[in-house]
């Protein structure tokens, strides 16, 4: 799932973040004292789940990639977190209407949501993860096949021999008619690895 278009799908939808939405680098890099305007939230990315493959002749996959979102919340005014717990519940609201059934791309359905939780809380701030999950479908085209395909050499042209399972009718080896003596006549079971028709097709 590219983030970018989470981080400015949020910024665009959310105005309570005020364009503080960033990737997860930024999130990494944060330092537990930094001076940072809240609230602000952070997308970071998640685990992945595979379905089995579900082709016998080509490749579909059911995917389902996840993604956490972390609102970073003001937590100063009260160091048991109630000021900020209560942030939660609007800040959550205004992001599941900013993400809920939105596509984060054209390969993909829209996003659901599958939980939240607290991450940490101290005396300046609570970070509080909203974890959300949009499937997509492996085809062929995401696979190593196209390329390989592309690497063969030119199918020039198409050489047919026919080893018939019954040959008794073969025109081919009857007396008087281009009869092969020291092959049994008739052929009474097939196949026998001789080849009675043939045909040599070239391609442009």
């Amino acid at each position: 799932m590219n983030l970018d278009n989470v981080i400015e799908r949020i910024r665009a939808t959310c105005p309570s973040f005020a364009q503080r939405v960033a990737g997860a680098a930024e999130f990494a890099a944060l330092p537990q004292n930094a001076k940072v305007a809240l609230p602000a939230a952070f997308v970071i990315p998640m685990d992945d789940r595979a379905g089995e493959q579900e082709s016998q002749n080509r490749y579909r996959q059911a995917l389902t990639d996840r993604v956490a979102v972390v609102m970073v919340l003001d937590n100063s005014a009260d160091r048991r977190g109630q000021a900020a717990v209560t942030t939660v519940h609007s800040l959550r609201a205004e992001l599941w209407r900013s993400l809920l059934l939105w596509p984060p791309g054209p390969e993909y359905d829209g996003l659901i949501y599958e939980g939240g939780q607290g991450l940490l809380m101290d005396g300046a701030r609570l970070y509080y993860q909203l974890e959300f999950a949009a499937e997509t479908e492996l085809d062929v085209e995401d696979t190593a096949q196209p390329g390989m395909k592309e690497a063969l050499p030119r199918l020039a042209s198409i050489h047919v021999r026919a080893d018939v399972i019954d040959p008794m009718f073969d025109p081919n080896n009857v007396p008087g008619q281009n009869y092969d003596p020291a092959q049994p006549n008739p052929r009474t079971a097939g196949p026998d690895g001789r080849a009675e028709a043939g045909a040599d097709i070239p391609l442009e």
